[in-house]
């Protein structure tokens, strides 16, 4: 371990005019304040040699918490004694060392603070600024830096190191700022990143109580030893034990579980832990955890339980809306969010994979089914209420941004309130309305969809060379042969039939009849589908509300406009909407 020892030259002068009177030189015809001069510069010169080769011969090695740190002396120095700073010199306080550079914004961006903790705990603690000699700064362009500094900072009381390279070899780093947190007997406490310099903390250190700090590793991302983190977890509500929760470690992948008393033990390998909890009826948890020294406590940690509340949910029936807990019978309601969940220009694409209701799609159809077949020939649409009238139109033309909600009825119960026309079930729907005394509000919606055009080679079929290999094959064993005599029904035959008869018959050579066959293997119609009559589908839709009442009236203006070109080419549909809504009492 290297060691640097300060070396005075009031002692070596003692030691020369001891020397001169030394028999062997009285000898000498030199003067004695010329000896002393002479033996000065010779001693200053061997001792210099032998503390080069003695320092270059050790071999320092990085210190590391709990290590000791030699009395360093540094001779190059700002805003410091002119003798320079020595590390026994500041005796009974804590030694804050912050390696910075005149580059590093983050650092100076802490010398504000360092310099107010300075100042307010200077019995206890001292802050020293060190530029090691690897940070690429030189003497001048610190000295400059600093002169800069304080003078835009008056007052500013931290010395600073220059050109150091025995404690950066000490404290080797990748990464700056670096702090090294040593104890009044130079003993290495802790070495970390700038976060962990708050005054709570330095508070506590040089009160000398445990502290818990993150360990800055600059060797890896990992500690060298894994760090066992022991806590417990309770209910936030009633402080009760966890049991069964999990524990888990983002960076270092560990997991652990809790025991009946809520306690667990987790291995960490990073120095700065997220953990993440979960149980089933509780609100997740997430949060740092930092690797700490010489903590022996657990760690407190709380879970809140997961509440609901179903106060103000509404049921509308047409008639009258009630809350949920007094409805009778089978229902579903469809709030607003839920309702945009999926963006679609009509109100049953709307309402599709977010409800209950059955679409059978069928031959293009947009049949709605909520509770099965109630009939086989009679009317099989549910019954559609649209703010409290029946509603006899299509349910597309229906804009969807002045739906607020709906309420599906599903059972007999329904037929109570509508007789048999809800034996298909009813679908309530509830619009968007002005309301008293509210100030005006414009609303506008905006949504576009964009779909690619529909693979034409999705399903496997064959292709037109095997097609017309098959036809040439069903040719030769006659399978055509009555549909070619028939000359009455004339039935229709493919390009290939017609070519093969042609070639029977004697009208066209086997070399044309061959090329025309080749021809069309090369052929398929499906690419001139996809070229020519399909396109992607863009839909389009605009909405534009105006609300608003006062305390006699309330209003309600909405306008729409929807764009839909679909994946057929020339086949497209604008549709324009306004609807006017102003009741007045």
């Amino acid at each position: 371990m290297g060691r640097v020892l300060p070396f005075h030259e009031s002692a070596l002068i003692t030691w020369l005019e001891t020397a001169t009177t030394i028999p062997f030189f009285q000898h000498l015809s030199i003067s004695a304040p010329r000896q002393i001069r002479f033996f000065r510069s010779w001693a200053m010169a061997v001792l210099l040699m032998v503390c080069f080769n003695t320092l270059h011969a050790q071999e320092f090695q990085p210190l590391k918490p709990g290590d000791k740190v030699p009395d360093i002396l540094w001779t190059q120095t700002l805003n410091a004694p002119a003798n320079g700073l020595q590390l026994s010199g500041f005796t009974n306080k804590y030694i804050l060392m912050d390696f910075w550079a005149t580059w590093c914004t983050s650092c100076t961006h802490h010398f504000p603070k360092l310099d107010s903790l300075q100042k307010k705990y200077s019995d206890s603690l001292q802050i020293i600024l060190v530029n090691a000699k690897n940070s690429i700064d030189t003497k001048a362009t610190v000295t400059a830096f600093y002169k800069d500094y304080t003078a835009a900072h008056k007052g500013f009381s931290l010395p600073a190191v220059l050109s150091d390279s025995l404690a950066q070899a000490l404290f080797p780093f990748h990464s700056i700022p670096h702090y090294v947190w040593l104890s009044p007997d130079r003993t290495v406490q802790a070495i970390t990143y700038g976060e962990e310099v708050t005054e709570e903390n330095i508070v506590q250190w040089i009160s000398g109580k445990p502290i818990s700090l993150h360990i800055k590793n600059d060797q890896s991302d990992t500690l060298a030893v894994p760090a066992l983190i022991n806590g417990y977890l309770t209910d936030a509500f009633n402080n009760t034990p966890i049991q069964g929760a999990l524990i888990e470690a983002e960076k270092s992948h560990t997991r652990a579980i809790t025991n009946n008393k809520g306690q667990f033990t987790l291995s960490v390998t990073a120095p700065k832990e997220t953990i993440i909890i979960s149980h089933i009826g509780y609100n997740g948890y997430r949060g740092l955890l930092s690797a700490v020294l010489g903590r022996k406590e657990e760690i407190a940690l709380k879970l809140s339980p997961v509440t609901g509340n179903l106060a103000g949910a509404v049921v509308y029936t047409g008639y009258q809306s009630l809350p949920k807990e007094r409805a009778t019978g089978s229902f579903e309601k469809i709030d607003n969010n839920l309702l945009n969940l999926r963006v679609s220009t009509d109100i049953t694409s709307r309402l599709e994979n977010v409800s209950s209701v059955y679409f059978d799609r069928r031959n293009n159809g947009q049949n709605i089914n909520i509770h099965g077949l109630s009939t086989i020939y009679a009317n099989t649409k549910p019954l559609v209420v649209l703010d409290n009238f029946p509603y006899e139109g299509d349910l597309t033309n229906i804009n969807p941004n002045d739906v607020e909600d709906i309420t599906i009825l599903k059972d007999a119960a329904a037929a109570s309130i509508w007789g048999v026309r809800a034996g298909n079930g009813v679908i309530v729907i509830n619009t968007k309305k002005g309301r008293y005394n509210k100030k005006p509000v414009l609303e506008f919606n905006s949504n576009i969809t964009v779909s690619k055009k529909p693979d034409v080679f999705y399903a496997k079929t064959l292709s037109a060379s095997d097609y017309a290999d098959v036809e040439t094959m069903l040719f030769n064993n006659g399978f055509y042969n009555a549909s070619i005599n028939n000359t009455t029904n004339r039935p229709v035959l493919s390009p290939v039939v017609e070519i093969l008869a042609k070639k029977r018959a004697g009208t066209l050579s086997a070399d044309e009849a061959t090329a025309r066959i080749d021809a069309l293997r090369k052929y398929d119609v499906r690419n001139d589908y996809a070229k020519y009559l399909y396109c992607p589908v863009l839909k389009q839709q605009y909405s534009l509300t105006y609300s608003g009442g006062s305390d006699k009236y309330s209003y309600s203006i909405s306008g729409g406009y929807d764009k839909n070109l679909d994946n057929l080419v020339r086949n497209s549909t604008k549709e324009q909407a306004c609807v006017y809504r102003i009741p007045i009492s």
